[in-house]
Order: structure tokens, then C-alpha cells, then sequence
């Protein structure tokens, strides 16, 4: 409805009686009351009908000002700022719906069946193969980088190599940084030795303290020469980093914390800290996407493996569902053609999931096909970029981007309609 037709059609600038502005006013503050808990919800599950939920409110704020019309100088002129009105009951609606709200909905419930989402899209489309590439070989030194401004070669990045590792815990820093994203270390020890986990947050805009995590070990192996560690695990790290920096920019319900663990492969020594302190702390991990190996086919058969619990334990249900999130993201975006989602209900423990598993947070592994094409290569100096599948690779960390972005719930922008110039 235009500015026009509120203000110069003359059946709308008919005096109103006092009753009519009262029950104007009383019809608003129950829209917001009804629509408020819906409208969060659905917005918290990227659904359009939350939007219409929060729009409708226009509707009885026009009815008020129609009755404001002519009553007099003060209420004339409120009425002529219909824009302010809407604005003004879009406001105590948006401020009234923690209160009035009830339980979010279920995470996983909300997004094993997600619908298409144009954000997610748009992160899928902002993760392109050039820098993928660059990610992970300048992760495993076969290629300069910059940290701090410095030229500097990742030779390794093994969990007591010290210097070496710290540069590759500052190059992950600083470039979650620089699209302003907020960074914490925690040092931990465990497994006979000391070492430092990176944490890259996201807070959520709707359900805050609902916690997705987005994993990779960022150590590697051989342990001592060069290990470049390509595949095992730049791979993962680089799908977490180049996710983050997309996620940075769009509006996301949950919170979405980027970790990156070390002492993975001295028995999963950071992680099994970082899970720890999780549950000691009360944090609500709603749900764990674990990345390791996401680079290696050899044979053109494009298997993306999804580990979870085995059907028999108490936790497999919610761990299914978080794989079916990443199944459905590769059909719903088109995904398909580069890449096989296979969903192994076998309950690995040798990566850092387990972790989140030993303290009942629901988790899952994604990585390469580990039961026919394993990286021949794996943990040697030889295990480089140039071994890898770069358009599998990409497409991993495309549909793992996704999944975790739909795991956190896009928040949909609101629709205005246009009441007033």
C-alpha cells in the first residue's frame, strides 16, 4: 500500500472516536502477543513465514492510523509518519519475542530437512577452487604466506614443533581477524605435553547460547622433518577457516564457533580438553561438524564419508540427523555431480568427534573415503597439495560450509511493505 492511497483516499480521513483508537491500540499489542513466538521461531529455522508472521503486524498498525486520522494536531500528525507507526510495531514486537517465546525449536529437528536458502547460497558461491587452493598449500609450506606481515614458510605443523606451529595457529588467527570475527586461545595439557586451541566466534543473533561447532585438527605429521600434511589435515583446516570468513557476513540464528584443535594426533589431546571444558562449562554444543581429509580420490569416485554413533547408542539419532543435514545441502544445492555423501554408522573413534561423544554432545566425522581409497600418502612428507583432487576438495568444503550454515539457521532478511516514502 503506497504513502498515496493512505493519505488521499477519503475513506481513510474520517474522524475516529476515541473507542477506535483504543481498540486499534489493543489489537496491536495482541498481534504482537500472538505473533511473537512464531515469528522468532521461524526466522531462528530461515523459514518465510516468519517473515509474513512479523509483516502482518502492518496490517492492524494501518488500522491504527486510520483512527488517528483528524482526532487532533498531535495524533494528525503521528498519522502522517505511517512509516514511524509500522517501525514503531515492528520494534515492540522484535524487543517483545525472547520474553514471549517459548523453547527454541530443536536444532536438528529444525534443520535435517532444510529448504533453499539464498544465504547459503551465497556462501556456497563465495567458496571458489583458487582459494581452497591457496588455503592449503600455503598451510602445508608449498607456498609462502604472510603472517604478521612477514614472509614465512609452514615447513610443518606438528603439535611440539613450537615456532612452526604457532605460525600456523597465527596465520589461522589473523585471518578470521580481518573479517572481524572474534578470536580466543586456551591452552591445555594433556597426553604427557602442553598445547594451545584456536577458536574462531560467531554469536548468534536469535538463540546465542545454542552453540554449533565447526572442527579440525590443525597438527600434522611426520614428526620431525618437513610435513607438509596437505590432505591430513590443511584440508579440514581450510574448509573451517574459509567457511568462517563467509559465515562473517551473514546474519546466523546460533552461535557458530570455528575450533581448531592440536594434539590430534598424539590421541586427541585438544579436543578432548576443549569437550571437557565444554561440559564443565554448561555449554549447550547443539552440534559438532568434525572435518579431517577432505582432499584425496584417486580413483573418481567422489565418496564423502559421515561418521556417526552406531545405531544401538542412545546418542546415533542426533548425529544422524546432522548428516542428513549435510546430505540434503548437497542435493539442494546442486552439489551432487562432485560429490557422494555416505552415511557410516560405525562409531570411529581416531579423530577429534569422539571427543564430543565421550561427553555426550552429538558429533559427526566427515572425511574422504577411508574404506577404499585411503591417502596413500597419509602421514608422510610426500602428502602435498598437488596429491589432491582440487574440485572434490572444493565441493567438500562447499557442502560442509553449507551444512554447518544450515545447522545455525540463516536468519532471513524482513520484508517492509512500503507504507510511506
Amino acid at each position: 500500500m503506497s504513502n498515496t492511497e493512505l493519505t488521499a483516499n477519503p475513506r481513510y480521513m474520517q474522524p475516529a472516536s476515541g473507542v477506535q483508537i483504543e481498540r486499534a491500540a489493543q489489537a496491536l499489542a495482541m498481534h504482537v502477543a500472538a505473533n511473537a513466538t512464531t515469528a522468532r521461531a521461524k526466522f531462528a529455522e530461515g523459514v518465510p513465514a516468519g517473515a509474513e508472521a512479523i509483516t502482518g503486524a502492518s496490517t492492524t498498525l494501518i488500522q491504527l492510523h486510520r483512527a488517528l486520522v483528524g482526532r487532533s494536531p498531535t495524533c494528525a500528525s503521528l498519522a502522517r509518519r505511517p512509516l514511524l507507526l509500522l517501525a514503531l510495531g515492528l520494534g515492540l514486537l522484535l524487543a517483545a519475542a525472547p520474553a514471549l517465546a517459548g523453547p527454541a525449536p530443536t536444532p536438528l529437528q529444525a534443520a535435517a530437512a532444510p529448504t533453499w536458502h539464498p544465504a547459503v547460497a551465497g556462501i556456497i558461491a563465495g567458496l571458489q577452487a583458487a582459494d581452497v587452493y591457496t588455503a592449503v598449500a600455503e598451510l602445508s609450506g608449498q607456498q609462502p604466506t604472510l603472517i604478521d606481515g612477514v614472509p614465512y614458510t609452514l615447513t610443518t605443523r606438528h603439535s611440539r614443533s613450537g615456532l612452526p606451529l604457532q605460525k600456523a595457529t597465527r596465520y589461522v588467527a589473523e585471518r578470521l581477524e580481518a573479517v572481524g570475527i572474534a578470536v580466543a586461545t586456551a591452552s591445555w595439557t594433556a597426553c604427557g605435553f602442553s598445547g594451545t586451541n584456536l577458536t574462531g566466534i560467531i554469536t548468534g543473533t536469535v538463540y546465542p547460547d545454542e552453540i554449533v561447532l565447526m572442527t579440525a585438527h590443525l597438527d600434522d605429521m611426520p614428526s620431525s622433518g618437513t610435513a607438509p600434511g596437505a590432505d591430513d589435515n590443511a584440508s579440514g583446516v581450510a574448509a573451517v577457516l574459509l567457511a568462517g570468513r563467509q559465515f562473517a557476513r551473514v546474519p546466523l540464528a546460533r552461535t557458530v564457533r570455528l575450533v581448531f584443535f592440536t594434539g590430534e594426533e598424539q590421541g586427541l589431546c585438544g579436543s578432548g580438553r576443549y569437550a571437557e571444558a565444554a561440559q564443565a562449562a554448561g555449554d549447550n554444543l547443539v552440534a559438532v561438524y568434525n572435518v579431517d581429509m577432505l582432499g584425496w580420490d584417486s580413483v573418481g569416485a567422489p565418496v564423502a564419508e559421515l561418521h556417526t554413533r552406531v545405531p544401538t547408542d542412545p546418542g546415533y539419532a542426533a548425529d544422524l540427523a546432522i548428516a542428513s543435514v549435510f546430505t540434503n545441502v548437497v542435493a539442494l544445492y546442486n552439489l551432487g555431480d562432485r560429490l557422494e555423501p555416505v552415511i557410516r554408522a560405525d562409531g570411529p573413534s581416531a579423530a577429534d568427534h569422539s571427543s564430543f561423544w565421550n561427553y555426550g554432545f552429538p558429533a559427526i566425522l566427515a572425511i574422504e573415503d577411508s574404506y577404499n581409497d585411503f591417502n596413500a600418502y597419509y602421514h608422510t612428507t610426500n602428502d602435498g597439495v598437488n596429491y589432491l583432487n582440487l574440485d572434490y576438495l572444493t565441493a567438500f568444503v562447499q557442502a560442509s560450509a553449507g551444512t554447518v550454515a544450515h545447522l545455525a539457521a540463516p536468519v532471513r532478511a524482513l520484508y517492509f511493505p512500503v507504507v510511506a516514502r
